[in-house]
């Protein structure tokens, strides 16, 4: 009794400390949260209406008119239109907010004071006069007072005997953007403190109904805890008694039911327990008696066992007892009659096999499996299988045998067998495996091991524990196999993916067949594995090179067509530009045309560089890997951009080092690319002075075998790169360019392209800033040498034992000159001007061996050097004299050097292998010149002439040759315009070139002349122009219908003879030039300058055709890259009908070869002579 007072004493003690814990622990909840979400609610009320004050003071600001408001400043103008017009307008402001009480204005006075200006209150007793000081102003508007721009919201209210207010600043600017003064905005705030409050109370009554209820729910849930608990407690102590049978009752679902039950479980099995305890005390008492009947069974077992037991001395090996089966194999009748005999070494065919028991029962105790060959009591042999152990400490041995004579000869015949196919097995290419049915590979040979990516067969066997997992890595796969193994019994061919050692998944196809055992049940699956990775690769990546073709052909036809018709537009653009340019032009109308035609050549550049950076990008760039010469492509660049330097009044100078490889193998079209993008990049950010370019070796370590290493080098001496990041530098010239810098957003592309171009090539490229003052742009080439360096074939002194003076007041140029032909064996003799050099020749005139040549600068301080040439060739001081000239030369200066007797010349940026060869021809020879005339066309009538032409450069130039006749021009771009325009109305000639798009020649003749033959009486003469007439294609264009035949390139003359022999009913044929080889035509041997003069009618424009040349160059070289034929092709047909119209013959010669290789896709030889286009391009010179 006392014991359950007790016990119902703690279960009320319990259940009040988790009504407690209950209550504190929801209480301080919700305590927290109210007090949370009155803080919440408080700040939101408080954040309103500061915000609406901040607002309502920022647009009074806004109504105030600052300059009426800075005239007020004394209390008698509180009854002027100023003063009430700004009243009315704050009385607004107040009036639409009715919680506004104050609306008013301020300054300071020369006092420092805050005083007040305009007030809204109508109230006489609160209203506030011009000049009346502030004398309330907080601490917030006193001291942001003077610096306040924008509006102010006090932190605290103000309480009156009106209510509760917040007060807001605003500042407000005259005209000037001048602060005039402040505005101050009282608005009320009462509601919101009010709101609090009725928040607060709620809040509080909230929290003291949450107490209340949880105390209750303590109570309830804390006595719903404790009374399972106490009911656990007495029946602990029951069964601690002994009371087995003791059962807590289940009365909820819960843990602590839970609990009852598993303590119910637990006594009824300590009840079961006990029962079985006893239970088995007495079965062991009956197996104890049925031991000894056991023991009897087992001696009979043991004489009558199917497999030889015996148990001998040791090492003696005298039988001490063996059963009837041992007794039989020995050749007895039964163990009884077996004498005491010994297996000593006697019995055993081989001696020695009784010596390696014994060495094997010494060192491990027993012998498992140990075959034999023995003798039996009448000398006849059998195979014995032993398995022994010692006992009796070592002293005898007992074990089994087992005679497997039977086994053994099927396994000879086995093996045999085996012998006979383990060759085919061993060296079979397909895989051949033998699994069992439970997945475990039985036999595998070395093929198969390999397939799997296992050193052996054996490896293979350990390592696989389920062939099903490694053979089919898709489990689709494996299910498909499966079912069709079940279906058929075998399956040939079987495509899967398996994986080998190492994780990876290779192809390959199975073939397998199965075999069951007598149940039914697969007991072995044998087959092969076939290796089809290498096959379906090959599968695969034909497919994808097919798709990637069809990908690369799309997109090169896509990018080809938007490149040509982006470029027609463009080049009518500047074509047009530069006709308007040779008109007369006021000086803006001039500034507008020549912006004109600069934007659309920066457009053509820019569509070109988006077409290489593309492709660059998408890694269908196909860099080439031809022979070409660094150190002509880096100087023929130089030359190129030193126009571009001068523009800037910068001097750009080019150095390549003496032990540069020069003949290499790779894409001399984008290299030549790149260092001009990196040039023009330098360029851009250079203030003054020289940009020099260099060309050195470099060594790279960690490469091996990667061509010869060659750093170009791009520097400034005055600029600074903002960053050595070539990926901030990307952004740092578009963001040049976004700020309308000229050129910046080109050298942001141009220098993208030039690193995505330099990461095809294997280099790396790189910025950096010098210590000493500049700037660099650097990149790096990884090419092979070209294996017959044609720098062997040339001679290594060609100015061998020449002496040489060099006069030139800039010292780098003096230095590169000097370097150049010591290179090329001659003595060189250095001048700073022009003085100096004439002392020098007049002093080595008296010598035996006097200056060869002279080199002498056209620039020089002291003395000009057209000054200094003339003395030199009228004193005879030099027999040769070769004159440099600057950036700015001109074509007088040409003239002028004629006249006085000199015929070489070398352009700034020098060039070593120019100087060299300009000097070599300069001593051997003098070159001459050549003129050309045009006849004026006299005699022509005015007549209406159908110029049928797609081609615009072909057009201005007919059109320029009839410009001086009355003759009028109508124009068609192609044979439908054409034809469309004959019916419209009569013309006297039609000139119809033969290929255009749309409609060709030949149908838009065969239309005129069927529509011609219905409609008109006359015949209208129709001549053909082409570029492709032969000897014999007169008559078979004649037969075609046309009446006579013009060949391209057309000549003033034969234009002007065609149109009078038609007009006056006679009918000829334009002469043919005679083919001549395209070597002789351009001079490419030599380095010196190309002096050309072109038909005096094109004079003008002759310059953007050249230009436009160029730009056709790099759009060739583009179209190799992309296979474009077709495009190349038509580009090659237009140089060859345009170039001799100019006076341009080697271009015309040039362009029909181009073609020719175009015709037949031989992209080596429209590379080879591309670039003798450029060379002839950058030599070039108008005159």
């Amino acid at each position: 009794m006392a014991k359950e007072q007790a016990g119902k004493k703690r279960t009320v003690s319990l259940t009040i400390k988790l009504a407690a814990s209950f209550a504190v622990f929801a209480t301080l909840i919700a305590a927290m949260l109210t007090y949370a979400l009155y803080s919440e609610v408080r700040g939101r009320l408080k954040e309103d209406i500061r915000v609406r004050l901040r607002d309502v003071a920022a647009v009074s600001a806004l109504l105030v008119d600052a300059e009426a408001h800075a005239l007020l400043t004394h209390p008698s103008q509180e009854s002027t239109d100023q003063y009430r017009r700004i009243r009315e307008s704050l009385q607004r402001v107040r009036g639409r907010a009715t919680e506004v009480r104050h609306v008013r204005t301020m300054r300071k006075n020369e006092k420092g004071e805050i005083v007040f200006v305009v007030d809204a209150t109508t109230r006489s007793g609160e209203m506030a006069h011009i000049g009346e000081v502030y004398k309330t102003a907080s601490k917030a508007l006193i001291s942001n007072f003077d610096t306040l721009a924008e509006p102010l919201v006090e932190n605290g209210f103000y309480a009156d005997k009106r209510g509760t207010w917040l007060s807001g600043y605003a500042p407000f600017y005259d005209a000037q953007g001048r602060r005039e003064g402040i505005i101050g905005v009282d608005i009320a705030a009462g509601s919101i403190l009010e709101s609090l409050i009725l928040f607060r109370v709620r809040a509080i009554f909230v929290l003291a109904f949450t107490m209340l209820l949880a105390v209750v729910l303590g109570l309830l849930l804390g006595r719903r805890l404790a009374s399972p608990i106490a009911g656990l407690t007495q029946a602990a102590r029951r069964v601690a008694e002994g009371d087995l049978s003791m059962r807590v009752p289940v009365m909820t679902s819960d843990e602590t039911g839970e609990l009852a039950a598993v303590f119910n479980d637990m006594t009824a099995r300590l009840h079961e327990s006990r029962q079985r305890l006893t239970t088995e005390i007495e079965e062991r008492r009956s197996a104890q008696a049925a031991l000894s009947q056991s023991e009897e069974e087992f001696r009979k077992l043991y004489g009558d066992a199917t497999v030889g037991l015996y148990k001998t001395t040791f090492p003696e090996g005298r039988i001490i007892t063996c059963n009837n089966r041992f007794a039989r194999m020995l050749g007895f009748a039964s163990s009884d009659v077996v004498p005491e005999i010994r297996l000593g070494s006697e019995r055993y065919v081989n001696p020695e096999q009784r010596e390696e028991l014994k060495r094997l029962l010494l060192e491990k105790g027993t012998v498992d499996s140990f075959e034999a060959l023995f003798y039996r009591e009448d000398n006849t042999t059998f195979w014995i299988r032993f398995s022994a152990r010692l006992v009796d400490h070592g002293e005898n041995i007992e074990g089994m045998a087992v005679d497997f004579t039977e086994e053994k000869t099927a396994v000879d015949r086995l093996k045999a067998a085996e012998q006979k196919y383990r060759g085919i097995f061993e060296n079979a290419v397909e895989g051949i495996f033998q699994c069992a049915g439970d997945g475990r590979i039985l036999s595998a040979n070395p093929a198969m091991a390999r397939l799997m990516g296992y050193e052996s067969a054996d490896q293979l066997i350990s390592r696989v524990e389920d062939f099903p997992l490694a053979f089919f890595a898709a489990p689709e796969k494996r299910e498909d196999f499966f079912r069709q193994i079940s279906a058929k019994g075998s399956v040939s061919g079987f495509e899967t993916c398996f994986l080998t050692s190492d994780g990876s998944l290779r192809h390959g196809n199975i073939s397998a067949r199965a075999v069951y055992d007598e149940g039914g049940l697969l007991a072995l699956l044998e087959g092969s594995l076939e290796d089809a990775t290498e096959r379906r690769r090959a599968e695969e990546l034909e497919k994808a090179r097919i798709e990637a073709e069809a990908r690369h052909r799309a997109t090169r036809t896509f990018l080809g067509d938007l490149g040509r018709q982006m470029r027609t537009p463009m080049n009518a653009v500047t074509g047009m530009g530069q006709l308007l340019l040779a008109t007369e032009l006021a000086p803006t109308q001039r500034e507008y045309v020549e912006t004109l035609k600069a934007a659309g050549e920066r457009m053509l550049t820019l569509v070109a560089d988006m077409l290489v950076l593309s492709k660059a990008e998408a890694r269908t760039l196909e860099l080439e890997k031809i022979p070409f010469n660094l150190l002509e492509l880096v100087e023929k660049t130089c030359e190129a951009m030193a126009e571009k330097a001068h523009e800037k009044n910068l001097e750009l100078l080019c150095q390549v080092m003496p032990n540069t490889p020069h003949n290499l193998l790779g894409d001399p079209f984008h290299l030549r690319q790149v260092l001009v993008n990196v040039t023009a990049a330098i360029l851009g950010i250079a203030p003054v002075g020289e940009v020099s370019v260099s060309v050195q070796p470099v060594k790279d370590p960690l490469r091996k075998d990667s061509g010869e290493g060659v750093q170009y080098c791009v520097e400034c001496a005055e600029g600074r790169l903002p960053t050595e990041s070539v990926a901030a530098l990307f952004a740092f010239f578009a963001r040049m360019g976004g700020e309308a810098q000229s050129g910046a957003g080109d050298q942001a592309l141009g220098l993208r392209i030039a690193a995505q171009l330099v990461e095809l090539m294997g280099g790396t490229i790189f910025a950096k800033n010098n210590e000493s003052g500049g700037c660099a742009l650097c990149f790096t080439t990884f090419l092979e040498r070209q294996k017959k360096s044609a720098e062997a074939a040339s001679p290594s002194s060609p100015l061998k034992d020449l002496s040489i003076l060099v006069a030139d007041n800039d010292t780098k140029s003096r230095n590169l000159l000097k370097e150049a032909l010591n290179e090329a064996g001659a003595r060189v003799t250095e001048a700073e001007d022009a003085q100096s050099a004439i002392t020098l020749l007049k002093d080595a005139w008296m010598l035996p061996r006097p200056f060869d040549a002279v080199l002498i600068s056209r620039t020089m301080p002291d003395m000009d050097g057209l000054e200094a040439a003339e003395i030199i060739k009228i004193e005879h001081l030099c027999p040769v004299a070769v004159l440099v000239l600057g950036f700015s030369a001109t074509h007088e200066d040409v003239e002028r050097a004629r006249e006085i007797g000199i015929h070489h010349f070398l352009k700034k940026p020098l060039k070593k292998g120019q100087a060299v060869s300009v000097l070599r021809s300069a001593v051997r020879q003098e070159r001459g010149d050549k003129s050309g005339e045009a006849d004026d066309g006299e005699g022509l009538p005015p007549i209406d002439i159908l110029l049928v032409e797609d081609s615009e450069t072909n057009r201005f130039v007919i059109r320029a040759y009839l410009k001086n006749t009355p003759c009028r021009i109508h124009i068609a771009e192609n044979g439908a315009k054409a034809v469309e325009k004959f019916m419209a109305q009569p013309f006297d000639v039609v000139l119809m070139d033969m290929q255009m798009p749309v409609m060709d020649g030949y149908e838009a003749l065969s239309l005129i002349r069927k529509w011609e033959k219905e409609n008109r009486e006359k015949k209208t003469p129709i001549i053909a122009m082409t570029a492709d007439a032969k000897e014999d294609d007169e008559v078979r264009y004649i037969d075609t219908g046309f009446d006579a035949l013009l060949a391209k390139p057309i000549k003033k003359n034969s234009l002007l003879t065609m149109l009078l022999h038609q007009i006056l009913g006679k009918k000829t044929v334009a002469p043919k030039k005679e083919v001549d080889r395209i070597m002789d035509t351009l001079g490419i041997g030599g380095d010196e300058p190309i002096l050309a003069w072109v038909n005096p009618d094109l004079e003008e424009l002759a310059p953007q055709y050249l230009k436009t040349l160029a730009k056709s160059a790099d759009t060739m070289m583009v179209c190799l890259g992309s296979s474009d034929f077709d495009t190349v092709r038509t580009l090659g047909h237009r140089m060859k009908g345009e170039g001799n119209a100019f006076g341009f013959e080697a271009i015309s010669r040039l362009g029909a070869v181009i073609e020719d290789a175009a015709a037949r896709k031989n992209s080596q030889k429209i590379s080879d002579y591309v670039e003798k286009l450029r060379d002839f391009l950058t030599r070039v010179e108008i005159v």
